[in-house]
């Protein structure tokens, strides 16, 4: 078990205006660019599904593996996959677009080298579609983001979030063993140790989530722990990270939440939305912490540092 973490506050000394101002245009342009999300022009999804891998090296270099990255569509899973495909693998991603962005894979198909990109347009908790998944080509490793992960909406809607993230993340071992895959690297979430008493947070903090989504993602990761117990050969790594921001340095990816879904909270979505008259103004929930303005100070890791670490496990 490993834990991700980037320690960036508003009470540091770096100038957070200029770069907030620079990161908020880099963002804007993204989201200009970036589409709706729809599927006007895209590669349909029988394309994307009957695409024959080649699961060999090219030009001399060694074949590093075929990874099955669930949730590839989304914000993490589409860097993911990015690094993945510059770096040799071939990639085959699964996601149903519930939260992911089709424009996303759009460009990750146009970037990526001929056949080492299929994409199954499915979902985790139905069994054939996981079979698609595995099915056609033997796959090394899974890299798993898929999930919902909204706080707020999961106290609300607890069983949807028990639905899509544990269940699901037992279908998917149940689906790796019926096709003997033996390695997972499991993207979690700091959720998992809700409010702790003492900082900085650990792997030894105490797990005590106070919330649905966070319960949802521990039951998860006791599940990753359990078979990987009762299963020798089976290698699992779980990383917890707190808020990802930022994109692609070249701009080519980036956080593109759909209008419908950025009302859940993200404190970038909002940001960005504020910037760019989306919304009249950026509410701020806090004012009592023992910070320099009272409002609470949050940490932060960057996209690609994310994903450098789930390749460093992988």
């Amino acid at each position: 078990e490993r834990e991700v973490s980037s320690m960036v506050s508003s009470s540091g000394r770096m100038p957070v205006e200029r770069v907030g101002f620079v990161a908020l245009i880099f963002a804007a342009v993204l989201y200009l660019s970036g589409g709706s999300g729809g599927t006007g022009g895209y590669a349909s999804a029988r394309q994307l599904d009957e695409v024959q891998l080649s699961l060999s090296g090219t030009n001399g270099a060694p074949f590093p593996g075929h990874i099955l990255v669930t949730g590839g569509a989304g914000f993490i899973g589409s860097h993911a996959t990015l690094r993945l495909l510059e770096d040799g693998y071939a990639v085959t991603i699964v996601d149903n677009y519930s939260r992911g962005n089709r424009g996303a894979i759009e460009t990750l198909r146009k970037l990526a080298p001929r056949h080492k990109l299929r994409v199954v347009d499915g979902d985790l908790g139905v069994t054939k579609d996981l079979e698609r998944a595995f099915g056609k080509h033997k796959v090394d490793a899974v890299i798993h983001f898929a999930a919902i992960a909204y706080v707020g909406e999961s106290v609300s809607q607890p069983l949807a979030y028990y639905r899509n993230v544990t269940v699901n993340t037992v279908g998917l071992l149940e689906a790796m063993k019926r096709h003997d895959v033996r390695k997972l690297v499991y993207s979690s979430t700091c959720a998992t140790y809700g409010n702790p008493d003492v900082l900085p947070i650990t792997e030894k903090t105490p797990t005590v989530p106070i919330n649905p989504y966070g319960k949802s993602k521990l039951y998860s990761e006791d599940a990753i722990r359990d078979y990987a117990v009762a299963n020798k050969d089976f290698d699992a790594a779980i990383l917890r990270y707190f808020n990802v921001f930022g994109s692609d340095p070249r701009g080519r990816l980036g956080e593109f939440p759909r209008p419908e879904l950025r009302a859940m909270g993200r404190i970038s979505g909002a940001c960005f939305d504020a910037a760019l008259g989306n919304i009249p103004e950026l509410v701020v929930m806090g004012t009592d912490f023992p910070t320099r303005d009272g409002t609470c100070v949050r940490d932060y890791v960057h996209v690609t540092d994310l994903v450098d670490a789930h390749l460093a496990v992988l």
